[in-house]
């Protein structure tokens, strides 16, 4: 009998040991995630490229449904103020897999530039979101980046006319690679580049 006890003591400890782990793992990849990022070095190294800034940051710490996180990204040169806002949903759903939920707000125009005024938060929750279905990314922790895409062609988008989009993520301890393009209902690739993503390196000071 004590045996027993002793190697189910053992059995939970060990249980307890990798859910721990996979808790860093998540948190590690939000804290990469978090911060303010520049695509100024290949912009400036290949001009088919625009100098993007994006800024990224945990929102609703409170709630216990995973991580939120508010982008707001803007062109150097085009915008004044971010011209693209969305809100993700960070959570563990598999012993080895990360989902990164996509979402947009209702209202847009209301949160616009949140970042730098936290007071157009207020009152906000996840109820004031629409998810974009299909639009879900899955990563993985793949050596020292956490690699993940879009499955298929479930992500629709109108974007210049493209009737889908897919996006491809990898994300490392001092930048992001973001790769998205759009296609046509027949696969044609109506928008985004063809050769690479988007190299985006996190800025010191945050």
């Amino acid at each position: 009998m004590r045996i027993i006890l002793v190697l189910i003591v053992f059995a939970l400890c060990g249980t307890q040991t990798i859910a721990q782990k996979k808790d860093t793992d998540l948190e590690m990849l939000v804290s990469w995630l978090e911060g303010r990022f520049s695509s100024e070095i290949q912009a400036k190294n290949d001009t088919t490229f625009q100098d993007v800034r994006l800024t990224q940051k945990r929102i609703w710490n409170e709630r216990m449904d995973g991580f939120w996180i508010l982008a707001e990204q803007l062109v150097l040169g085009t915008d004044t103020l971010p011209g693209k806002q969305q809100v993700y949903q960070i959570r563990r759903i598999e012993d080895n897999m990360i989902e990164m939920r996509m979402y947009e707000w209702k209202q847009p125009k209301e949160r616009l530039g949140a970042l730098q005024d936290p007071s157009k938060l207020a009152g906000s929750s996840p109820d004031n979101l629409r998810l974009q279905r299909g639009c879900e990314l899955y990563l993985r922790l793949d050596g020292l980046m956490f690699a993940g895409r879009t499955i298929g062609t479930a992500c629709s988008s109108n974007e210049h006319g493209a009737s889908y989009m897919s996006s491809e993520l990898r994300v490392f301890p001092d930048g992001i690679i973001n790769w998205e393009r759009g296609y046509s209902a027949t696969g044609t690739l109506v928008w985004g580049a063809a050769k690479g993503g988007l190299q985006l390196r996190k800025l010191e000071g945050w």
